[in-house]
């Protein structure tokens, strides 16, 4: 297992989140590609779609692309007309 996998259940653990639980990823707090770590301390549980807004106003904010060009990934594609077809 990696340093990030075990640091990042841990985490979970600590805050009482189940690490098996898909609604939770990690965010780091200092950015792995500004050089932040996959440490403990530089791990924040979030929920995913809070991550996903969090990273979209920070980029946003710092003038990054956005990576999807405004446009819904496909696993998010896919659950949108998941969702659709249960409201059927």
């Amino acid at each position: 297992m990696s340093n990030y996998k075990e640091n990042r259940s841990r985490v979970f653990e600590i805050c009482g989140i189940d690490p098996k639980d898909r609604k939770y990823n990690c965010h780091h707090e200092q950015f792995r590609s500004e050089g932040g770590s996959d440490d403990k301390s530089n791990l924040f549980p979030m929920e995913v779609g809070e991550h996903k807004q969090l990273h979209k106003t920070i980029s946003e904010q710092e003038g990054y692309p956005d990576p999807n060009g405004g446009k819904m990934s496909r696993k998010e594609q896919r659950k949108a007309r998941k969702r659709r077809k249960k409201r059927r």
